[in-house]
């Protein structure tokens, strides 16, 4: 069987809202993520057993810039991830051509054209007594 528009397709339209959802959690989870630290870094400058050696380690290990590049990431999915709706119309916009629509046409010219015959060459027989 030969298909204009794969199923498969369709399940992965499915899935495209699902991992803009879970970007966006991502991102705000890495924001939150984010805060704690900048909490806890704020908190830690304050106490006096801590030198600035130690903070430094502290920020190294943290490392922001994975951090900052997992969310931009996450942010880059979350708005480029297209919709349902979008898949769907992205879809019919490649199957729909000029040629597929003139061949709708003949083919529909052609049917209505054998109904016609059809209805024509009956004549005058009664078709009421038919069930």
């Amino acid at each position: 069987m030969t298909y204009y528009i794969h199923p498969f397709w369709f399940y992965l339209m499915g899935i495209c809202g699902n991992v803009g959802t879970v970007a966006i959690i991502f991102t705000i989870l890495l924001a939150l993520a984010i805060v704690v630290i900048l909490c806890a870094a704020g908190v830690l400058a304050f106490d006096e057993e801590w030198t600035l050696e130690e903070a430094k380690d502290f920020f190294t290990k943290v490392k922001f810039k994975k951090i900052f590049t997992s969310m931009s990431l996450f942010i880059f999915l979350a708005v480029l991830m297209p919709s349902k709706e979008t898949c769907m119309q992205m879809i019919v916009a490649s199957t729909v051509t000029k040629e597929n629509v003139e061949d709708t046409v003949e083919y529909i010219e052609d049917i209505v054209k054998e109904v016609n015959d059809a209805l024509n060459g009956e004549g005058g027989k009664d078709t009421s007594a038919q069930p």
